[in-house]
C-alpha cells in the first residue's frame, strides 16, 4: 500500500498565493504601525486655541517647562514650578504617558470672550490589540481660560489638568 503525499501544482500554487497573500497584509499593517503620524509644531499662542493647543502638546511632547507656563497666575494652589506640575500630573489617568503617546487631539471650536474663552478640543485615542483588532474612540472636552497680562492662560482644563489646582487648601 502506498501514500501518495504528492498535491497538485495547482494546489501548490493556490496555497503559496494564500500565504503571500497574508504576508503583505502583515507587512503593509506594520509599515502603517510603524509609520505614524507626522510629528505635530506648536502654534502661535496669541488666542486661546493656540494656548490650549501648545499646552497639550507641551504635555505630550514631555515639555513641562513649557507646559507649566501656560497655567494662570491667580490659581488658588498652583504648582511651584515645572517639578511639581509634572508630579501632579502623574496622579492624572487621562495625562498619562502611555495614553498620550496614543493620543491625537485638535482644537474644534472655542468661545472667545473679553477676558475668559472656553475651547473645545477633541481627543482620539488609539487602542491596541492584535493586527486587526486596533480601534480608537474620541472624547471631547474643554479648557478655560482667562486673559492675564502676559496673554491667554489656562485656569482649568477637563483633561491633564489637576483639580487642586483651583482649590483654596494647599495641597
Amino acid at each position: 500500500m502506498s501514500n501518495n503525499t504528492h498535491t497538485s501544482p495547482s494546489r501548490d500554487w493556490f496555497l503559496i498565493s494564500i500565504v503571500i497573500g497574508i504576508a503583505v497584509v502583515v507587512v503593509a499593517g506594520l509599515v502603517l504601525a510603524l509609520r505614524g503620524s507626522e510629528p505635530l509644531d506648536y502654534v502661535s499662542d496669541d488666542d486661546p486655541e493656540g494656548v490650549a493647543f501648545n499646552y497639550l502638546l507641551a504635555i505630550q511632547q514631555k515639555d513641562y517647562d513649557r507646559a507649566y507656563g501656560y497655567l494662570a497666575a491667580d490659581l488658588p494652589s498652583r504648582p511651584a514650578d515645572a517639578g511639581q506640575f509634572f508630579d501632579d500630573l502623574q496622579n492624572s489617568w487621562d495625562c498619562s504617558s502611555e495614553r498620550l503617546e496614543q493620543s491625537g487631539f485638535r482644537v474644534d471650536d472655542s468661545e472667545v470672550f473679553t477676558d475668559r474663552a472656553v475651547v473645545f478640543v477633541e481627543q482620539t485615542v488609539f487602542t491596541s490589540g492584535d493586527l486587526f483588532g486596533s480601534s480608537s474612540y474620541t472624547n471631547r472636552y474643554t479648557v478655560n481660560l482667562i486673559k492675564e497680562p502676559a496673554g491667554w492662560r489656562i485656569n482649568n482644563s477637563d483633561q491633564c489638568w489637576s483639580f487642586d489646582w483651583n482649590s483654596e487648601e494647599d495641597s
